[in-house]
């Protein structure tokens, strides 16, 4: 019986067009009814322990670093050196958007900050040639988190791995970040 008071509340709110993370306190209300243990206590600690959360309050942080690095430029002259390596060839704003991805990961250490960046740039100029809109920004989306996947070279990117092993290492974000900057990057991820 839970399972289904689970899935048939989960499934309604979603069907109602509640956002997800809706749907889920609603479900999980819905299971304490019926498990008969609510406490609206309960519900309001769990909603903010969910937002209480370091790396998902770093990511406003990431975005707006994205946007300082356009407004101040440096997305601008990273975007002329990748044209300038690879703009000449057929399709080459797509390899221009996958080559300044590389660059800028190597740099900003954040995917988050890397999507805001290039999309705000590039999708404009992929548009204007003539390239589609939604197919842009997935080509733009799919090469941003490429920090986190791979190693690009030996360069330390202090920002995404610092910020999501601070909370869990006692030194804290300054001690992880000077980690992250002299220790070399073949180092392991947490």
């Amino acid at each position: 019986m839970t399972i289904a008071v689970f899935t048939l509340s989960l499934l309604g709110a979603m069907a109602l067009g509640t956002p997800i993370a809706f749907a889920l306190i609603l479900c999980g209300v819905a299971l304490m009814y019926q498990l008969d243990i609510f406490d609206s206590q309960i519900v309001a600690q769990n909603i903010i322990n969910g937002a209480d959360s370091f790396p998902l309050m770093a990511v406003p942080f990431f975005m707006l670093a994205g946007e300082v690095m356009n407004t101040g430029g440096l997305s601008r002259r990273i975007v002329n050196v990748a044209l300038a390596f690879v703009g000449h060839v057929r399709g080459g704003l797509g390899y221009v958007a996958i080559m300044a991805a590389c660059i800028l990961s190597a740099l900003s250490g954040s995917a988050v900050a890397d999507a805001a960046a290039l999309s705000a740039l590039l999708i404009p100029m992929m548009t204007k040639a003539g390239h589609n809109k939604a197919r842009s920004g997935g080509l733009i989306a799919a090469a941003s988190p490429v920090d986190s996947v791979g190693e690009i070279g030996d360069f330390p990117r202090p920002a995404g791995r610092s910020t999501s092993r601070a909370p869990r290492c006692s030194p804290g974000l300054p001690c992880q970040s000077a980690s992250a900057i002299w220790a070399p990057s073949s180092s392991p991820s947490f």
